[in-house]
């Protein structure tokens, strides 16, 4: 959604307002962030979120996706996502990665998790929507899920605008 109003304000209104442009299909990293998401902020099962492509939904060397049985699979799951064992195994282990971390404390807090804050910052009111937020502990944290290179952190947040 972000990279959406980063590379064009008028397709945002139009994806995510309006309504009138449809959405970009997630990408492969975005898709096991929400997983992720869904099972630390929302404290749901990896199999609450996301479904297992069933060995018809893959093409004879049984790695590559068969798009069309795969698009069938989808639709008849609703609600869930549909993916590869692996991307369940991945979640699985950043979760468990995450509450072994400083994270797993913050997350048996008094915090709220995904709700609007509102503020004035240099006189221009701001909002934003962090994953975990805190005003009484002064606790912000933006949960990100990728690939973990020197560079791609601060080039990810340089693109997006974050301050840091």
């Amino acid at each position: 959604m972000l990279s959406v109003f980063c590379d064009s304000r008028l397709d945002y209104y139009h994806q995510f307002v309006t309504g009138l442009m449809p959405r970009k299909a997630p990408s492969k990293p975005m898709v096991l962030g929400t997983i992720v998401h869904a099972m630390l902020l929302e404290r749901k099962l990896v199999t609450d979120v996301a479904i297992l492509y069933p060995n018809e939904c893959y093409k004879k060397d049984g790695f590559s996706i068969n798009p069309v049985p795969a698009r069938a699979f989808e639709d008849a799951n609703p609600g869930k996502l549909a993916v590869k064992e692996e991307v369940m195994d991945q979640a699985e282990l950043i979760c468990e990665s995450a509450m072994k971390s400083i994270l797993g404390p913050v997350l048996s807090l008094d915090v709220e998790f995904e709700q609007r804050a509102d503020a004035v910052v240099c006189g221009m009111p701001c909002r934003c929507k962090p994953d975990i937020h805190s005003p009484k502990l002064g606790l912000v944290y933006a949960l990100k899920v990728g690939q973990v290179k020197p560079n791609d952190f601060h080039r990810s947040a340089k693109r997006f605008k974050y301050w840091l």
